[in-house]
């Protein structure tokens, strides 16, 4: 089981700091990186953007209605330019928090379990340009990345580890 992999803090690391990037490229309050930890899901890096309403390690519960919990079931992109004005999302409890707009991507590890997301909150309608769709595609996309290299590392450990076991027979 893959989720039970741990990240490495160099990586944590780079994700912050990618995640930082977005929210000033995009000039949005927040850009998160979340992680299933179920029952919850926890926010794995957060955007250190002065209006961003989430820190690092806050933990919710997957029963809430948020955007990312549609992201992972339908594990489909999510965009949301304007909650108050949508039907499906005027209730979504970001709203409390002033993030009203979202634009969200599943991330997935290598064997198709889902990690958790990554995304952008603004607290004003956002369409979010085809560039910054792409953006945050390409951020994914290094995440997913990074998920392929640690499983490889470790599926290379465990071998090693059977190894000696199986000469010792």
């Amino acid at each position: 089981m893959t989720r039970h992999i741990p990240v490495p803090s160099d990586i944590v690391q780079k994700w912050q700091e990618m995640m930082n990037l977005v929210a000033e490229i995009m000039q949005v309050p927040s850009a998160l990186i979340m992680k299933v930890e179920s029952p919850n899901i926890k926010v794995f890096a957060a955007s250190e953007s002065r209006k961003n309403p989430w820190k690092r390690d806050e933990v919710a519960p997957l029963s809430g209605g948020t955007y990312c919990e549609t992201v992972m079931a339908s594990r489909q992109p999510l965009l949301v330019p304007d909650a108050l004005q949508d039907e499906v999302w005027k209730s979504n409890p970001d709203i409390e928090l002033g993030m009203i707009s979202y634009l969200g991507l599943p991330i997935a590890w290598p064997d198709g379990e889902i990690f958790g997301t990554i995304c952008v909150l603004d607290n004003k309608r956002n369409e979010y340009s085809e560039v910054y769709r792409k953006l945050l595609s390409h951020c994914r996309d290094v995440s997913q990345a990074d998920l392929r290299s640690l499983v490889t590392v470790h599926e290379l450990e465990q071998s090693r580890n059977e190894v000696p076991a199986l000469a010792r027979r």
